[in-house]
């Protein structure tokens, strides 16, 4: 026998179970408290669950009207049954009483069924005659609303035939009726033909006249292709306009790109919300028709609003900081906005105007943002970025340095307005220096005539060179090598996007002083001089760094070396302070990223010749590979007497066309391309001696012999050098030094170039007590000396000697034994400012040990070496 199947168990064991009703009933009450626990109404389905809930009930709804069309259509063509045994021999039915009941739930079914039918018998003939009704009152009404139809027509007709129409009223109906078709045509091309109708007409005012009022258009008729061409133009004006570097930033991330059309060009951030943008551009171009819609739909797509992951790392110090406290203002009611733009338009007549946004202007001067200092007693908190000095230890040396940070700081609100206040007048200023650099930069790129060329050049952040496999100690020790990049663009006359061309020189020193620079631009000034022989001159563009482009060794090299290529004038222009992001910080972020794809698909890149190799055929950038010893070279051939121009720091622009000699102003200018009088530009020379004549003596009135300083081997103290008398050598006096400038160059205040802005406020401490006292050969001093990333450092040193143009040569000393004892290290000399001067020193005492002269201190003196 088969076994049973899974099917028939489960048969028998409900057969089994119907015989006992009380775990009949368990079994059910269960299934009911399952189907119950299980349940879900619709509110509680999900939008997913309820949309695929709704088809799977259409589709039983479906399959169940099939199937009850499909029996229909089956009892339709079914013949009726044979009369049954009982029914021809005519036996009456058996009684209700004695036919069998089965209880199943089948019968019950069909009993209620046979019950629906009876009713439905019962109201047929009812809902049949309401029906007919019903659709003699429909047809009568139709035939009466056919009928006065008919009537109100033969009324109008006769009304029609008794009036006749004026010509005046045809005319009209005929211009109704083209006014409204051309204004319902949607193609260009159907209403050009409707135009066409008016082509016999005279040409002129009259014709445009007759077209518009026939037409039914506003304003002067316009083609297509004028249309177009305005598009075009409006297109094209939008797109430089966010293209311009005080509406979006250039970025120099290797991973800040967008790809759209297989075109994958850098991303550019926004520098301030869309619709103040759009207030900017109206405000420059009121007679452009261009809507919000228009202007946002028009932005290239790779400029985008920033975000946290490309947020801003090099921002201007001044703006965020006024920015802190014009928020905190704001929001406590002081000041109606925080909006800096808004703020200086409310306190000065022209925005675009030079005196009033200095504060000489005769009728702004003493405008002053309005404050509501109703609460100026409150105590309030801002945010402020500040530089701190912090003093650490490292292989048991103390060393010092210095670190911006931001801080949070607290004040009444009277002293926040002060500080605001002084701080806005500075904005101002920062602000249209900003604007005008960035003007004067489009025009020297927009005008170019054909023997000029526009060169913008900046430091690339260095690359971190890398290998496809590393080992941990490499990864985190200080194993890996940096590659220097310079990047340039330079603007040739012409189309734009046809003759501008992209430089990148590469080199494995990481010296970014102006040896570098000029050894970094060697070869581009190369190129363009062999491929375009027609340039006479050079527009630089650069941010202003004083350690890098503007500084007096750049200055000096600028006026002499460019002349040695065949260039006869140059100008050179400085971004603002904050604001010297540019095309060429893309060109940086390009090749870095392709050599980052290089490494990740298995090649190796560990030094700048790799780097060369790797990127100089991957694009239409040219690259150059520059050596240390190119860098070495134009250093050494530095003078070391070159002069410090006065009021660097003010500095945007020099420019020259006589060797040896630059013009220098405030602001750029390229009114006449740069060599205008415009500004009141001076004349600095950063050379005024022989570099021959360089400075290795010092006279000793003592002995009355002259001993050279570094070449001899004689220990004579340079303490015994010092005069006896003040007639018999030149004393000079330090209070002398910060007088305003009358007759001696010493009492000239100038700005050190080879420091930050923040580094401009000088020391002075050491000098309160000393301010009368004379200083002059033989005088010992402790002096600031000033390193890269602002980092500075006191050392000892005696004075050498002093000329007539303001230098002061020292001579380093080195610390012997506890800051007290020092030797003379005579290889060791420079040049120094006076503003370095931090204390001068009581005379030491002179010691002598094994033919090694020794100075001592009465006590220790406050140094900090390197």
């Amino acid at each position: 026998m088969a076994p049973l199947t899974p099917a028939e168990k489960q048969r028998r064991y409900k057969e089994k179970l119907k015989k006992n009703p009380e775990k009949y009933e368990e079994y059910k009450r269960k299934k009911r408290e399952n189907y119950h626990a299980k349940k879900r109404l619709v509110q509680e389905l999900t939008p997913k669950e309820k949309y695929n809930a709704r088809v799977i009930w259409r589709l039983r709804k479906k399959n169940l009207r099939e199937k009850k069309k499909n029996l229909k259509r089956i009892l339709d063509v079914t013949p009726p049954s044979s009369p049954t045994l009982q029914e021809r021999n005519h036996t009456p039915p058996m009684s209700p009483i004695l036919q069998p009941i089965e209880n199943t739930p089948r019968n019950r079914h069909s009993a209620k069924t046979e019950k629906g039918k009876k009713t439905v018998k019962i109201n047929r003939p009812n809902l049949y005659k309401e029906n007919l009704k019903l659709k003699e009152q429909i047809e009568k009404l139709t035939k009466k609303f056919h009928k006065y139809k008919k009537r109100c027509q033969r009324i109008e007709k006769v009304k029609e035939l008794k009036r006749e129409p004026t010509p005046e009223i045809k005319y009209k109906k005929l211009s109704c009726a083209i006014k409204e078709r051309y204004n319902t045509i949607r193609k260009n091309r159907d209403k050009k033909q409707m135009k066409y109708i008016f082509d016999n007409i005279e040409e002129g005012r009259a014709k445009e006249k007759i077209i518009t009022e026939s037409l039914g258009l506003q304003g002067k008729l316009r083609t297509t292709t004028e249309i177009r061409e305005s598009k075009t133009k409006l297109r094209k004006l939008l797109q430089d306009f966010f293209l311009r570097d005080d509406i979006s930033r250039a970025t120099a991330g290797k991973k800040e790109t967008l790809t759209k059309n297989n075109k994958k060009v850098q991303k550019r951030f926004l520098l301030d919300s869309m619709k103040n943008l759009y207030k900017i551009f109206k405000q420059e171009r009121p007679a452009a028709k261009c809507s919000y819609y228009y202007f946002t739909k028009n932005k290239p797509f790779f400029v985008t609003k920033p975000s946290v992951d490309g947020r801003e790392m090099c921002l201007c110090k001044l703006h965020v900081n006024t920015g802190f406290k014009a928020q905190v203002l704001k929001r406590k009611k002081i000041i109606h906005t925080d909006d800096l733009s808004a703020l200086i338009s409310s306190t000065v007549c022209d925005s675009n105007n030079q005196n009033c946004m200095y504060g000489t202007c005769k009728e702004c001067s003493k405008n002053e943002v309005q404050y509501d200092m109703s609460r100026n007693t409150e105590i309030k908190k801002w945010l402020e970025w500040s530089r701190k000095e912090e003093i650490y230890e490292k292989d048991g040396k103390k060393f010092k340095t210095f670190k911006n940070i931001k801080q949070e700081k607290q004040g009444l609100v009277k002293e926040l307005v002060i500080l605001f206040n002084e701080e806005f007048k500075v904005f101002k200023r920062h602000v249209f220096n900003m604007k005008s650099q960035f003007r004067n930069f489009r025009l020297a790129i927009s005008n170019l005539k054909a023997d000029e060329v526009v060169i913008v050049a900046d430091f690339s952040e260095n690359y971190n060179c890398k290998c496809y496999q590393e080992v941990q100690a490499h990864h985190f020790g200080g194993s890996r090598q940096q590659v220097s990049l310079h990047t340039v663009v330079v603007y040739l006359p012409g189309a734009a996007e046809h003759n501008v061309k992209s430089y990148c020189t590469v080199s494995a020193s990481t010296n970014h002083q102006p040896a570098a620079i000029w050894a970094h631009l060697h070869p581009v000034l190369t190129d363009i001089r062999n491929n375009f022989p027609q340039v006479k001159t050079i527009h630089f563009y650069s941010d202003g760094p004083f350690s890098q482009y503007r500084q007096k060794q750049n200055f000096l090299l600028s006026c002499t070396k460019l002349f040695d290529y065949g260039f006869s004038a140059m100008t050179w222009s400085f971004f603002e302070a904050g604001h010297g992001k540019g095309p060429a910080d893309g060109v940086g972020g390009y090749l870095k990223r392709t050599a980052d794809n290089m490494v990740a698909t298995g090649r190796d890149i560990v030094s700048a010749e790799q780097f060369f190799e790797a990127l100089k055929d991957q694009s239409k950038i040219k690259l150059f590979l520059i050596s240390s010893e190119e860098i070495e070279t134009i250093k050494n051939n530095l003078p070391t007497n070159i002069k410090p121009l006065i009021g660097t720091l003010h500095v945007h622009q020099v420019f020259t066309s006589v060797r040896n000699e630059l013009k220098y102003r405030n602001l750029s200018c390229f009114c006449n391309r740069g060599f205008c009088s415009c500004l009141d530009p001076k004349i600095y020379r950063p050379v005024a001696i022989p570099v021959s004549d360089k400075i290795e003596n010092v006279i000793d009135k003592c002995s009355g012999s002259t001993k050279e300083l570094v070449s001899s081997d004689d220990d004579t103290p340079l303490i015994n050098l010092k005069s006896s008398s003040k007639n018999d050598h030149k004393e000079l006096n330090l209070i002398d030094l910060t007088k305003p400038r009358i007759e001696n160059v010493f009492n000239v205040v100038y700005n050190t170039p080879n420091i930050s802005d923040d580094d401009l406020e000088p020391s002075t401490s050491g000098l309160k007590d000393k301010d009368n006292s004379g200083i002059c050969c033989g005088d010992f001093l402790i002096v600031n000396v000033r390193a890269t990333k602002g980092k500075i450092y006191k050392y000892a040193c005696v004075i050498s000697n002093l000329d007539d143009d303001g230098d002061i040569f020292v001579t380093f000393l080195r610390n012997v034994k506890l800051c007290q004892q020092f030797r003379l290290d005579k290889t060791d000399t420079s040049f120094i400012d006076y503003r370095d001067i931090v204390q001068i020193l009581d005379k030491p005492a002179t010691i002598i040990k094994r033919g090694q002269t020794y100075y001592e201190f009465s006590k220790p003196i406050d140094i900090f070496e390197m």
